[in-house]
């Protein structure tokens, strides 16, 4: 599965990279008009894939510092896709096509940063979907793309999935790091930003 993080114009390459991942699939395999799609604040959480119990020692295992017994083959996830905009009824970008047409083969978690008091970033939804993003990246081999603008967001989104590591795999900021860099390595862990 992947893990798709494009805010504003970001979006642009993981709309084209889904379109591309569900037309590989059979038609018979596509699912239609029952995405979860999920605001901040009135999130409807998905149901979280099981976590095997090996979970907690597949990072280590990753950057060859534990043997693993896992020879499960990792159950078929939806993809997640985490998209932030300032306003919902003028910047998100194909809000409409989110919510109707890509079925159970994707997520989506929302941040409308101006439409509430609060500011709300992809950052933000980062952390609050942890125990996800950790089983998606430790327990099922996920790859993380990252698109948008060069400004701050890059920066934001990495540290997200550092204290994601660090809260849900109880590493050490050091660790987490590490494991980041296997991820970047691996090109599991992906940016495409531009400024």
């Amino acid at each position: 599965p992947a893990i798709m993080i494009g805010p504003g114009t970001g979006i642009a390459p993981m709309r084209a990279f889904i379109q591309h991942r569900l037309s590989l699939l059979p038609p018979n395999e596509r699912h239609e008009s029952s995405s979860t799609s999920s605001d901040a604040g009135t999130r409807k959480e998905p149901v979280s894939p099981p976590i095997p119990p090996s979970v907690l020692q597949e990072p280590q295992r990753m950057m060859g510092l534990a043997p693993t017994t896992t020879t499960d083959p990792p159950p078929s996830l939806p993809d997640i896709l985490f998209f932030g905009c300032r306003h919902r009824e003028r910047d998100y970008l194909y809000g409409s096509e989110w919510a109707s047409k890509y079925g159970d083969e994707l997520v989506v978690h929302t941040a409308f940063s101006r439409d509430q008091p609060q500011k709300v970033y992809v950052s933000h939804l980062i952390r609050a979907q942890g125990s996800l993003i950790y089983a998606y990246l430790t327990a099922h081999s996920a790859s993380v793309l990252i698109a948008g603008s060069a400004g701050s967001m890059p920066k934001d989104v990495r540290s997200a999935l550092r204290d994601v590591m660090m809260s849900h795999g109880e590493m050490e900021t050091s660790r987490a790091d590490a494991f980041l860099r296997m991820l970047e390595q691996k090109r599991r862990l992906v940016v495409e930003a531009y400024g």
